[in-house]
């Protein structure tokens, strides 16, 4: 989620085609190259997650999903050739941001911010679908991406089920296991403390004693509170973009959060709720799911 930095990155044609215009701080121009329209891109721009900080549910995750408006989406639910699956889907490519099965799999995916463009990029979505389609572990499974990862635009992949969970950049080129406690990925690396990843943990630790944490933490994600100039991350964009991107939740007309969606592993339960959200942060609908995990993970 980003700014445009030129205009020779793979998404401009898509981009032209949808007609979107922007303004940076040199012209106004249709879409070119934010970052966010990259490859099909699956973007979910922030992802915070409790793991096995509490014993009766190892595992909470609170998520927002940054994109286009008119970019064609199928809400949270499970899938038909696969109906193990739960997931959102970007019907452009095909892949999902983040997902979960009936075994207790999940998947969650994150862009990274920068002017790097792969050339012919493979859809990141494949990423979160293979794994959560296929029986390897999660580790194991990203030993394979590892060999092939730099075929895509750079990610964040962070993958496993209640008991183990790893996470994968192609841009740190590291297997990481995730230890006990609070952690957040937005556009940069694992738990980089740019304003909003600081303040996605601390509402998830504020939040995670009560009975029904659900409701904070939907709450939570839909703080617009943009980030002193002085505070800003420098990833490049121009300063207005900063400002714009600074938030948990974004509202626009053209681009914002499209989808806050809360995943918790309560014992043998697990819980998927999906709020979408229309231009300029118009709450649209909650999908909520509640399954028993099957043994197999």
């Amino acid at each position: 989620m980003s700014e445009l930095y030129n205009e020779k990155d793979d998404t401009s044609s898509n981009c032209y085609n949808k007609g979107i215009h922007i303004y940076n701080n040199i012209s106004v121009k249709k879409c070119l190259s934010l970052i966010t329209c990259v490859e099909g891109r699956k973007d979910m721009c922030l992802i915070t997650f409790a793991f096995q900080v509490n014993p009766n549910t190892p595992l909470i995750v609170a998520a927002n999903r940054d994109e286009f408006m008119n970019r064609p989406t199928a809400k949270a639910d499970f899938w038909l050739e696969n109906d193990s699956i739960l997931a959102g889907r970007d019907l452009e490519k095909g892949g999902t941001w983040i997902g979960v099965t009936k075994s207790g799999r999940f998947a969650a995916l994150t862009n990274i911010r920068e002017k790097q463009q792969v050339l012919n990029p493979r859809s990141r979505g494949e990423l979160t679908v293979d794994f959560l389609a296929g029986d390897l572990s999660p580790k194991g499974y990203l030993q394979v991406v590892k060999q092939y990862a730099d075929q895509f635009n750079g990610f964040n992949l962070l993958v496993g089920n209640a008991t183990e969970l790893y996470w994968f950049s192609n841009r740190e080129k590291e297997i990481v296991q995730i230890e006990r406690g609070i952690h957040s990925i937005s556009n940069a690396s694992l738990n980089t403390p740019w304003p909003k990843v600081t303040r996605a943990k601390q509402f998830l630790e504020d939040n995670l004693v009560k009975e029904d944490p659900i409701p904070f933490l939907l709450d939570g994600l839909k703080e617009i509170d943009v980030v002193a100039d002085e505070a800003l991350p420098k990833t490049g964009v121009s300063l207005e973009w900063e400002r714009k991107l600074s938030s948990i939740f974004i509202k626009g007309n053209e681009y914002g959060t499209r989808a806050s969606t809360i995943i918790t592993f309560r014992k043998n339960t697990a819980t998927f709720i999906e709020r979408s959200f229309l231009a300029n942060g118009v709450k649209d609908e909650d999908r909520q799911f509640q399954f028993h995990i099957e043994n197999k993970s």
